[in-house]
């Protein structure tokens, strides 16, 4: 059996890519120290730095993101996965996904993802129905479902 390919986005510092066993082909991270670390630990990986700018990807067998955290999370504002918040930044993963069709996706963010609330405008329009506000994990469903969710959604 080949060894998989890993495609990353809001990569840190590699920690949800360095335990699988393949090779990681991409990666995108925007701070610098985290993309600092992330050249030296996975050498010869391109690293984009914009994840809501990207272009289009080389297929992976595996794509795994972190996707911020700050608005799901209980220490936070509970915002949730909203509009323009920076956990509403999953629908770039979700897309990514998406358009990818990896064999596997890996999303990693905390507990507080489970109870988060979620909406975007796309949600209200594509089920006609105002479903509106749903919470994170019915957002992330209802965006792959749905062909990614895209930035927009």
């Amino acid at each position: 059996m080949s060894e998989q390919t890993i495609g990353s986005l809001f990569s840190g510092y590699g920690g949800l890519d360095m335990p699988l066993a393949g090779s990681a082909l991409w990666g995108c991270e925007i701070a610098p120290a985290p993309r600092r670390v992330l050249a030296a630990r996975l050498p010869g990986t391109v690293i984009h730095k914009d994840g809501t700018d990207l272009p289009r990807l080389e297929h992976v067998d595996v794509i795994t993101g972190g996707s911020p955290c700050q608005d799901l999370s209980v220490a936070g504002g509970r915002v949730g996965m909203v509009g323009d918040s920076r956990s509403g930044l999953w629908s770039y993963q979700a897309a990514a996904i998406a358009e990818g069709q990896p064999r596997w996706a890996l999303w990693e963010n905390v507990r507080g993802a489970l109870s988060g609330k979620a909406f975007t405008a796309a949600d209200r329009s594509s089920y006609g129905r105002g479903v509106g506000l749903m919470r994170g994990p019915g957002r992330r469903v209802a965006g792959l479902h749905r062909g990614g969710g895209g930035p927009a959604g």
